[in-house]
């Protein structure tokens, strides 16, 4: 890969030969961590510069196909994949060229060793049609997860999902919102994921009104976003606002007419 592809990051000899082994092929990796000599490709970067990578990384992640195995904040899904946060690794040691090769290569069926309801593979890149940028990036979010000096976007989203589980909805949401004004478009979690996120408090754990607050959060950060609404209408239904319902699938249809979600749900609510 050019210079150019990697952003033209600084990086040593040594780190720099530690990347293309990592990108090499997608046979078994040698024992990095063996080599003395070996220097860490995170220990090159600029600090700005790698908060930069995972700031992205994070939009990329959560935002994509990994957070659909992963869970919101990489904090996984019993039915699909692994918890990230924690200290352990089952395709790597956990150092970020271990990370980046699992990443671009993806891991066969029968190699997966994620114990799920039904064996399945993860597809290079996560399927998804990263630049190399992307992948640096992708797998510097996935590092920073585990780690004790996690960056500051990282550590307030960690804060933002304990409070919602702890119940705290409304610490939360002031903490989204306090992050949103800090940083104006740089959104703890982008609008695919907190979608995802309400629907997961919606439909697995049940908790209707911690979900309305989650969709809230999206319609103040994206209210052109005609899906939000819908989302939010669903909420609503589930927790029996009936009427608020309605107006809000009502909403979502003038923003989209060919939304047939929502036509559906006005027709049933309407009483045909």
């Amino acid at each position: 890969m050019r210079r150019e592809e990697f952003g033209g990051l600084r990086r040593s000899m040594v780190a720099g030969a530690v990347l293309i082994f990592a990108l090499s092929g997608p046979g078994p990796r040698a024992a990095i961590a063996q080599d003395t000599t070996a220097v860490s490709i995170t220990d090159t970067i600029p600090p700005a510069r790698l908060a930069q990578m995972i700031e992205t990384g994070s939009d990329l992640f959560n935002g994509g196909t990994c957070v659909i195995c992963h869970g919101i904040g990489g904090r996984g899904n019993v039915r699909r994949a692994p918890d990230l946060t924690d200290d352990e690794w089952l395709h790597s040691e956990g150092d970020y060229e271990g990370i980046l090769h699992t990443i671009m290569w993806g891991v066969k069926k029968e190699e997966m060793k994620a114990v799920t309801p039904r064996p399945f593979a993860m597809n290079p890149k996560g399927g998804m049609n990263l630049t190399p940028q992307e992948l640096l990036a992708v797998a510097a979010y996935a590092w920073s997860l585990s780690r004790s000096d996690q960056p500051p976007k990282v550590v307030a989203q960690n804060r933002f999902l304990d409070l919602l589980a702890d119940g705290r909805v409304d610490e939360a949401s002031a903490l989204f919102e306090q992050e949103s004004r800090a940083a104006p478009g740089a959104l703890l979690f982008g609008e695919r994921a907190i979608n995802g996120l309400g629907y997961l408090y919606l439909r697995q754990r049940a908790q209707p009104r911690t979900a309305i607050a989650i969709f809230e959060l999206n319609t103040e950060q994206h209210p052109e976003s005609w899906n939000v609404w819908d989302s939010l209408a669903e909420g609503h239904l589930v927790a029996g606002d009936r009427e608020q319902a309605i107006e809000l699938y009502e909403k979502a249809l003038a923003m989209n007419p060919e939304n047939a979600n929502a036509k559906a749900k006005l027709t049933e609510l309407r009483g045909g």
